[in-house]
This record gives C-alpha cells, sequence and structure tokens, in this order.
C-alpha cells in the first residue's frame, strides 16, 4: 500500500487524459484531483472533449449533478495524455486512441 501522507495525486488540473479503451477513449482535461493516492486510488473530474476537440463537458447522464464536467472517475482507469491533435481522425473501427501519445 502507498504512503498516503507522502504519495503525490498522480493526476493535477489541466492534464489531458484519456481513458484505457483500446479503440475509442474519453479524452479531456482534468478539472481536479481528490482522494488519497492509496491502492484504492485517486477521483478525477474530466472536463471531456469529443474526437473533433468541441468541448462535451459531461458524457454519461447529468441526473442532478454537473452538467459541465464528468465527476468522480477512478484515476486507474485514465493515463495522461499530450493535448491531442484536433479533429483526431477515425479509422473503419471508429478507433483513433493511436493518435494520443504520452507526456513529453
Amino acid at each position: 500500500m502507498k504512503d498516503a501522507q507522502t504519495s503525490p495525486a498522480p493526476f493535477k488540473a489541466g492534464d489531458w487524459v484519456a481513458s484505457l479503451d483500446d479503440g475509442r477513449p474519453t479524452i479531456g482535461i482534468v478539472k481536479g484531483c481528490y482522494g488519497l493516492d492509496t491502492e484504492f486510488g485517486c477521483c478525477i473530474d474530466i472536463i471531456v472533449y469529443s474526437p473533433e476537440g468541441q468541448k462535451i463537458g459531461r458524457s454519461s447522464p447529468a441526473e442532478g449533478g454537473p452538467a459541465t464536467f464528468e465527476p468522480a472517475c477512478p484515476t486507474k482507469h485514465y493515463r495522461k495524455i499530450q493535448q491531442p491533435k484536433f479533429p483526431l481522425r477515425k479509422d473503419i473501427y471508429w478507433n483513433y486512441a493511436n493518435q494520443l501519445a504520452p507526456p513529453a
């Protein structure tokens, strides 16, 4: 187990992230990171973008929650990326994950 007192948060506001989906990952900018970086992980709020570069805000139903960002996404399902060069080209299967570069 990581030491929650000394482990920094794995993401910070302004980081570009992508979900670990093989073909059509969720892409966005971290709005905030909270919780302790322990074996259970932190959560991030993400401002979601489409592959065309349009701000979506939230992709799941709001159901009374925020409409401008996707809240409480477990960090273990995301990775940091460089800011994408929009629009992302989609192949025949609508995949575009191969165009997302790791951070410099």
